[in-house]
């Protein structure tokens, strides 16, 4: 064939593809047709949530070939819902999306509309073409679910969405090298540039497989690849266990109702459903119980009876494998009677049930089947469940179920957590997934993001990865966007002030606290205002100058010293000052009253500091400017005087007061009622047994019966107002986010906050002697408030007694880091200013974050009035997945762990060492031993006892600082120095120093130190991912 004979053929396929409308790849321009892309995304997913839910029939018609009738309307609703939350949660990584040109897809096999909503819909609507290729198995069914979409939909112009069913299309080497290389048919030359965004859903092996063939191919023609970035999303699946822990026995059933969910949801043959649950040998045989006979009456039918529980199996190509697994372990079969028939590929649920010695040998298989692994543990074994291998490399979700109020459930938590879990808390995963968010894990297998990139004119080909939770639009807006940025100076500026005078500005400050100092005033005129404000002013002393140079300055001519209870430590008070870092005034003396330099007030979390007043310096820092300290500890004070300095600095909040009149009558009526109920049950307990006496668990179900039902009534209204969800607060609540129990309107089990609640009621009365006639009575309230973590008694005390002043927080989504952890920061400030900073939810090396998170608070008080210029305490400051900085809450006064050695001893010392300017005696210490060699570091560390190798809740002594804590200061230290000269050799060399220096240190069990690496790898690959920062 001569050259003539070739440029005819040529001709001949453009003007034939031309005619068929099937490009190869979309070149844009204008003249070119834009499908969705570009399309109004709000308007677009709107118009489609609600095709999807006018016409459910129709498409459970369709999923019924492959999904069971209940599947399917579980599918349904969660496409509709994704495709209402398009606008709210992704719109903002949508809008930083330009220039993507092409995106290819292997699109899974199962929930295909789920997968054509998260996966090519709303891929289509910022990319000029998207490449999707359907699975053999499924091909007819997204045909289907695509066509009848765009018939009810005719207004829309579906062109740039290519859904590709040809072999030569779909043939694994055809489509890498056509859609996701951008080659010619010989696999020579580029026609294009590599797809942006690749999306791989299905084996991890199969994944990693087909990523390693596109690396290797792009190498091999690196001289020949224009410049590009392609990301690789590949969605794998994880183990999800179930945890029912000894503090179950509350929210057992909903533990059951859960492992019926995930059977109904289609036969259990999802990447999410649970692969085994682990039930505490207390619980175990209750458990069981419940179990065993609702697995038995479920009902099997075909796939488009929506009266049947389970249908057939569709993604078994046959049965061998549970055959010969029930054959195996049929002496752990609760149910023998279980069917499975290869003709018809029925397979009933099969529940095992396993002693724990067996953990490590019974296969942890994808059955795609409804078999249900139990494993009976008592609390020892928990910590080898998490730290399986086979756990921790699929790591994805981890349901665990307890009393929220037990700090148990912290610790439990965290095993899981360490080992790269995202936890939920009596939940199952249905209720938690959701298409607008990350999804995937932090195992090996559980979800990897790839970035591939070739830049400028070099012909090197980079490639980075990560595991991590995936959301295209997120990992999209992150590593392949064009447009700029957010920059710093954005980020952390905040919102500014509203255009008004000073003076007026002033006055509603003022009016604010002395409201909140006198809740009895209803109006104050102006000339009491500055009477009333004169006299708060004398409170503390306002002549001295503020900010950290007058406290250096102070602190060097006068001293520094601490108010503490010196009675608690067991040690001289020269040990006690070291583990301080600073001289110490023990209250417990009354013998001194005023001292030279400056005295800190910040022993007691939560405790004010104006009540350690016994000893004051010539600066008392913590306890403020007149009563502010006291008055801001009201979080709707904090927040309405945040809120005045700084428009929409805090997230919105809201009063229950604020909006008491706009509850439904019904509601309030239900809720007198409760109050109602709860004064007789209060009565009729101390009555028990007398005559006439109501019977007293009949009164106890009917309150129980109330409760539930006003707090799912008053959580869906505010939930109405805010469709974000809010956290409730300001009702005494303390380290909840600590430990993972906040009180939330979004995430809340009305069950389990009423049986804590009513339980800690019969413990309150049953330690009350006097006679009650009321629930309000302060005597009674005292006790019902003794329960420090159990946040639930808490709220409904609140509610049923002073429900005016709790606060609801609306939520805002906010940014997690690459462990997954939420992206917020401890600052405690100063006078103002920020003294030092720290990760709040997370041992990562975060920072670039703490420095911002500083410039926050050092903004926010430079935009206050000057008394405010006096306040100290710690702030909670995080970042919004859109990238701006919010507060949290301030924790005005003596509220902070990170100021105070016996929470977090490092971050004491770093505290303290930043105030005075020089670095405390301990903190020199470790300065030294990181000026000197590696085999030095190692030998400090392996010095360091194995009862001190895990982080302690409280600490009374410098030598219970554990392991983890100085490994992870030894980390921070490298990275610093890392940050001086960001190369890659750099950083290699530093990941091998981090290891050389954890090398054999910690128990087998202790994952502290491989999550110190682990961190590192992630921030450093994310630092060389990313552009330099301009």
């Amino acid at each position: 064939m001569n050259k003539i004979h070739v440029l005819l053929l040529y001709v001949f396929l453009s003007v034939y593809l031309s005619l068929i409308s099937v490009p190869l790849f979309a070149e844009g321009g204008d003249g070119a047709k834009k499908g969705l892309y570009q399309v109004n995304r709000e308007q677009f997913f709107s118009e489609l949530a609600g095709v999807l839910n006018a016409h459910q029939s129709e498409f459970a018609t369709i999923l019924t070939r492959v999904d069971n009738h209940y599947g399917a309307m579980y599918e349904i609703a969660q496409a509709t819902k994704t495709a209402k939350g398009v606008h709210q949660h992704e719109e903002l990584y949508l809008n930083k999306m330009e220039g993507v040109e092409n995106v290819a897809v292997y699109g899974a096999r199962n929930i295909p509309l789920y997968t054509m909503m998260m996966h090519a819909l709303i891929p289509a609507v910022i990319s000029k073409d998207v490449w999707f290729r359907t699975p053999e198995m499924t091909r007819d069914i997204y045909v289907a679910l695509f066509n009848k979409i765009k018939e009810l939909m005719p207004q829309y112009d579906f062109s740039n969405l290519h859904l590709l069913v040809d072999k030569s299309d779909v043939q694994y080497d055809n489509f890498r090298k056509k859609y996701i290389l951008g080659l010619n048919k010989r696999g020579n030359h580029f026609e294009h540039r590599p797809a942006d965004a690749v999306i791989f859903i299905g084996s991890p092996e199969t994944g990693d497989r087909i990523q390693q063939e596109i690396y290797d191919k792009v190498t091999a023609l690196k001289d020949k690849v224009p410049p590009f970035k392609q990301i690789f999303l590949r969605f794998g699946s994880g183990l999800n266990p179930v945890i029912i822990t000894e503090h179950s026995s509350k929210v057992i059933d909903a533990a059951v109702q859960g492992t019926v969910e995930s059977i109904k949801v289609n036969n259990t043959q999802d990447c999410i459903a649970p692969k085994f649950y682990a039930i505490h040998s207390d619980l175990h045989q209750t458990f069981l119980d419940k179990l065993v006979p609702i697995v038995k009456q479920l009902k099997f039918g075909s796939t488009k009876d929506p009266d049947a529980d389970y249908a057939r199996l569709n993604f078994a190509t046959d049965l061998k494998d549970l055959l010969v697994f029930k054959e195996k372990y049929k002496d752990y079969l609760l149910n023998p009677e279980a069917v499975i028939d290869e003709g018809t590929m029925r397979v009933d649920p099969h529940v095992f049930s396993f002693p724990f010695k067996m953990f490590k040998d019974v296969p942890l298989n994808d059955f795609y089947a409804p078999f249900i692994l139990l494993f009976e543990y008592s609390s020892d074994d928990l910590k080898a469940i998490a730290n399986d291998p086979r756990v921790r490399e699929r790591a994805m979700y981890a349901s665990i179920y307890g009393d929220s109020g037990n700090i148990d459930m912290w610790k439990i938590r965290k095993q899981f957590e360490d080992n790269f879990h995202s936890t939920v808390l009596n939940l199952n995963v249905y209720d938690e997934e959701s298409g607008n968010f990350p999804f995937g894990g932090y195992g090996g297998t559980a979800s990897t993001v790839t970035l591939m990139s070739k830049e400028g004119l070099t012909p090197a080909i980079e490639r980075f990865s990560i595991n991590r939770p995936l959301l295209f639009s997120r990992d999209g807006a992150q590593f392949i966007s064009q447009s700029q940025s957010m920059s710093v100076k954005e980020q952390v500026q905040g919102i500014p002030a509203e255009d008004e005078d000073k003076e007026t500005r002033e006055k509603y400050l003022q009016s604010i606290l002395l409201l909140a100092s006198d809740a009895k005033t209803a109006t104050i005129l102006p000339s009491v205002i500055e009477r009333r404000w004169n006299l708060l002013r004398k409170r503390q002393d306002s002549s001295r100058p503020y900010g950290l140079n007058a406290i250096r300055e102070k602190i060097t001519s006068g001293g520094l010293a601490s108010v503490i209870y010196c009675r608690r430590y067991q040690m001289s008070k020269q040990e006690i000052e070291y583990f301080w870092g600073t001289k110490v005034i023990c209250i417990e003396d009354h013998k001194v009253e005023k001292v030279s330099g400056v005295v800190l007030h910040n022993e007691a979390i939560g405790v004010e500091a104006i009540g350690m007043n016994r000893a004051l310096g010539e600066i008392n820092p913590n306890q403020g400017y007149g009563y502010l300290v006291p008055l801001m500890k009201d979080r709707v004070i904090e927040y309405r005087v945040t809120n005045a300095i700084s428009p929409g600095l805090m997230p919105k909040s809201e009063v229950y007061a604020d909006f008491e009149r706009e509850i439904p009558r019904e509601l309030t009526e239900k809720m007198q009622n409760a109050r109602q109920e709860l004064n007789e049950y209060v009565v009729g307990t101390q009555l028990a047994g007398s005559s006439g006496a109501k019977s007293r668990e009949e009164l106890k179900e009917k309150v129980k019966s109330t409760l539930k039902e006003v707090i799912t009534e008053l959580f869906t209204f505010v939930q109405s107002r805010h469709p974000m969800g809010t956290y409730v607060k300001n009702y005494g609540e303390s380290t909840t986010g600590d430990l993972g129990i906040q009180m939330t309107t979004f995430h809340y089990n009305p069950n389990n906050i009423v049986n804590q609640f009513m339980d800690r009621l019969e413990v309150a009365l049953s330690e009350t002697k006097e006679r009650l006639t009321s629930f309000d009575q302060p005597l009674l309230q005292q006790q019902m408030m003794k329960a420090h973590y159990e946040t639930g008694t808490k709220v409904l005390s609140s509610l049923m007694t002073n429900p005016a002043e709790l606060l609801f927080q609306e939520r805002v989504k906010l940014a997690k880091t690459d462990l997954g952890f939420i992206r917020e920061i401890r600052v405690d400030f100063m006078d103002g200013e920020p003294v030092s900073a720290h990760p709040r939810y997370s041992h990562e090396y975060m920072r670039e974050d703490e420095e911002e998170a500083k410039a926050v608070i050092r903004n926010f008080f430079a935009k206050a009035p000057e008394y405010y210029r006096y306040l100290s305490g710690g702030a909670d400051v995080a970042k919004t997945e859109e990238g701006k900085w919010v507060i949290i809450e301030l924790n005005t006064g003596a509220n902070s762990g990170s100021a105070v050695p016996f929470v977090f001893p490092i971050e004491r010392h770093r505290y303290i060492s930043t105030l005075q300017g020089k670095n405390t005696p301990f903190l020199e210490k470790l300065e030294r031993l990181f000026a000197s060699s590696l085999e030095e570091q190692r030998n400090f560390l392996q010095s360091i006892p194995a009862s001190a190798e895990e982080e302690k809740w409280q600490k009374f002594n410098i030598g219970e600082t554990s392991l983890a804590e100085y490994a992870k200061w030894f980390r921070d230290r490298y990275l610093d120095e890392w940050r001086k000269n960001p190369t890659k050799e750099s950083a290699e060399a530093t990941l091998l120093k981090l290891k050389k220096l954890y090398a054999g240190l910690g128990s087998e069990y202790n994952r502290d130190l491989q999550l110190y690496v682990r961190g590192s790898e992630n921030y450093l690959t994310t630092k060389l991912m990313m552009p330099a920062v301009q």
